[in-house]
């Protein structure tokens, strides 16, 4: 059985964390952790990346921004993100769903992609 997973993108000299997710009865394993470590190891010592990239939080200072902060506590970098959608009319559709699920949802201000608010 699966228990957890990650997604990473790289780049030229850098690794940029995207999704990651685990079974909520294996979270005291701290699969996670290893998988990072595993990825640290994988990507700069394999493919001599220079940097793993996990990027923020949601507002700076929740959960999120405070778990991945502990991987590197000198490491805070300010870095600049752009959002373009390629396909507006899917991601409408996407928003769309999630409305009728939920008639209270609502997109949240600052957070990429609206859909997944």
């Amino acid at each position: 059985a699966t228990i957890a997973s990650e997604i990473y993108f790289h780049g030229a000299d850098h690794v940029y964390y995207f999704l990651a997710g685990s079974d909520a009865a294996y979270r005291d394993t701290s699969a996670g952790h290893i998988i990072k470590l595993e990825a640290c190891r994988y990507f700069g010592d394999e493919l001599g990346k220079s940097a793993l990239v996990l990027g923020g939080g949601i507002d700076g200072a929740d959960s999120l921004y405070r778990y991945k902060r502990g991987f590197g506590p000198n490491g805070l970098r300010t870095f600049r993100l752009e959002w373009r959608c390629e396909q507006p009319k899917v991601e409408e559709w996407l928003i769309e769903e999630c409305r009728s699920r939920d008639s209270e949802w609502h997109p949240r201000e600052r957070y990429l992609p609206l859909y997944r608010a």
